[in-house]
């Protein structure tokens, strides 16, 4: 038990002596920016074909299954 609070010690004196490398370690929070909303055409085949020509974009059709 001895050792291991020498080795916390240790450690945490090694923390204070570099706080700047303790404190690169840490990631900072991404900058919060405007959401971006996808616009979803459900069940309209056309007005989807006839949005993607108009915007020249592709067009990503989802599907599932419930099995």
């Amino acid at each position: 038990m001895l050792r291991t609070l020498r080795i916390l010690a240790f450690v945490l004196a090694l923390g204070a002596l570099f706080p700047a490398a303790r404190a690169a370690a840490i990631p900072a929070p991404a900058p919060a920016g405007p959401k971006s909303v996808l616009p979803w055409i459900e069940d309209d085949w056309t007005k989807a074909v006839a949005t993607a020509k108009a915007r020249k974009v592709p067009i990503f059709v989802e599907s599932w299954a419930p099995w």
